[in-house]
């Protein structure tokens, strides 16, 4: 089974980030089609999160920008 090529995984998020500032500091990339921020029971920010972009080469500038570094920077 291929992995889509248009998916980003993020670890370590701020715990007070929510999915419209995903979204937000994402859109300078391109298009965001859509995000998601896992949470407890209590909508508290596991710190993990996911976003899927229109294409691949938006995914690899993002991941060549901030692979290993603070999300956003």
């Amino acid at each position: 089974q291929e992995q889509d090529e248009t998916n980003l995984y993020f670890a370590n998020l701020d715990p007070d980030m929510t999915e419209q500032d995903l979204r937000q500091a994402l859109g300078a990339f391109g298009t965001v089609i859509s995000v998601r921020i896992l949470r407890d029971p209590n909508k508290q920010s596991r710190g993990v999160g996911f976003a899927r972009m229109s294409d691949r080469e938006q995914c690899q500038e993002i991941i060549n920008q901030f692979n290993n570094k603070t999300f956003p920077s």
